[in-house]
């Protein structure tokens, strides 16, 4: 299987990369970006560039048989430039998906999309209020939801489209706003935690067996997955913990717009099999982190 990557140098995007080469497909990455070598295993082929490069992403696609869109730029503070170019970005490489006759995209969406749901599971049959959320900056949710619809199109298009709502991803090497509450705390503190926030957080090792899951295979086509844990997390108690080892305050912040996102995985489940082989796997991450700490003889 011929695949493309765009994103491909990012965070998610490399792994990925390195794993569908592993798995023997030919691999190209797209991305504005030049990849760290030592992260990239030979066999996949880099294009330098954006996908709001018409050319470039025209040339990009040839002979490809699965798009994993992952590129994404987040400017908060140039709303147009973010919105100019995630979505007609993505119009773009849907122009060019449409015109090289690729047969499957798979969009990496956002549980963003759904706002802020406190502590219920939101489904995908859930209304969307991005609007509502501010992760990710102002028009994040918004743009991935449009982004969702302009893909979703393509189906018109005899071009078989899945869209994955990932949630929260964490890995020893990227442990995110936890790993600035652990640096926090290293300083002497206070530990900073959104008071509300959290949700069903997912190992990187999960997502990238979903994205796998998911390539070529007729039974995702048209479907819109949620992509999370099953454990739900509350940032506030990971942030206690973070704060207790190292003896040091925690302060709780409000912001409605980063309160808690839940989402359920039923029907992941229930159409592909989903089992997720990390499922509490955060807090280990955080006391493995813990563990690592250099202690001063008072400790």
């Amino acid at each position: 299987m011929k695949t493309l990557v765009t994103g491909g140098a990012g965070y998610i995007g490399r792994h990925l990369a390195n794993a569908l080469v592993r798995q023997k497909h030919a691999v190209i990455v797209l991305d504005r970006y030049t990849p760290d070598p030592a992260l990239v295993l030979p066999g996949c082929t880099f294009v330098q560039g954006s996908v709001s490069e018409t050319s470039i992403v025209h040339r990009a696609v040839q002979s490809v048989d699965v798009v994993f869109h992952l590129a994404w730029s987040s400017h908060p503070q140039d709303l147009r430039r973010e919105v100019r170019e995630n979505l007609l970005g993505t119009l773009a490489l849907l122009e060019a998906i449409r015109a090289a006759e690729v047969k499957h995209l798979i969009f990496a969406s956002s549980a963003v999309v759904y706002g802020p749901t406190g502590t219920r599971r939101a489904s995908e049959r859930n209304a969307c209020f991005p609007e509502r959320s501010t992760i990710g900056g102002p028009v994040y949710g918004i743009t991935k939801l449009a982004s969702e619809k302009c893909c979703l199109a393509c189906e018109r298009d005899s071009v078989a489209v899945t869209v994955l709502r990932i949630h929260g991803v964490f890995s020893p090497g990227q442990l995110g706003k936890f790993g600035h509450m652990l640096r926090s705390a290293r300083r002497g503190g206070p530990v900073l935690a959104l008071s509300e926030a959290g949700g069903e957080y997912v190992h990187l090792d999960d997502v990238l067996a979903v994205l796998q899951l998911v390539a070529g295979n007729p039974a995702a086509f048209g479907h819109v997955f949620n992509v999370a844990g099953l454990h739900t997390y509350r940032d506030s108690e990971l942030a206690q913990e973070i704060g207790s080892a190292f003896g040091c305050a925690v302060e709780m912040v409000e912001n409605p717009g980063e309160a808690m996102v839940s989402v359920s995985v039923q029907k992941l489940q229930r159409v592909l099999g989903y089992v997720p082989r990390r499922e509490a796997f955060l807090e280990q991450l955080i006391q493995e982190r813990l563990a690592a700490v250099p202690r001063s003889p008072d400790d």
